[in-house]
């Protein structure tokens, strides 16, 4: 089972894997509490408005010790110090414009886990 906002990834995501079933969805799941083992949300938090209330969701649909996999783009130490220090590639890489709405660290990610209840995060 996917599901994913864009219908462009929807039926890309149908056309490799017939087999499998896919639904579109927004922040809120579209899915019975305690629905699955395992959630992955592969470069999804970032995109998102309301990061806490996303996990909120992800928390509702796995089932008791069901895991979590997220992942989202890392700026590294270097990254983060030429954005702080350079006024235009601050300007690009933070473009209002930009469907990236969140940028997280290591370290901000796995609060915004430990705040949302995750375990051994």
């Amino acid at each position: 089972m996917g599901c994913d906002v864009s219908g462009v990834a929807l039926r890309l995501a149908r056309s490799r894997f017939p087999a499998l079933e896919f639904v579109q969805c927004s922040e809120e799941l579209p899915f019975d509490d305690d629905s699955f083992d395992v959630v992955w949300a592969g470069e999804v938090i970032e995109h998102v408005q309301d990061g806490l209330g996303l996990m909120a969701e992800i928390h509702r649909v796995l089932r008791r010790r069901g895991r979590l996999l997220v992942s989202t783009p890392d700026h590294g130490a270097l990254r983060r110090l030429h954005l702080g220090l350079s006024r235009r590639a601050f300007e690009r890489n933070f473009d209002p414009r930009s469907d990236h709405v969140r940028f997280f660290t290591a370290a901000t990610l796995r609060a915004v886990l430990t705040v949302s209840a995750f375990a051994e995060v």
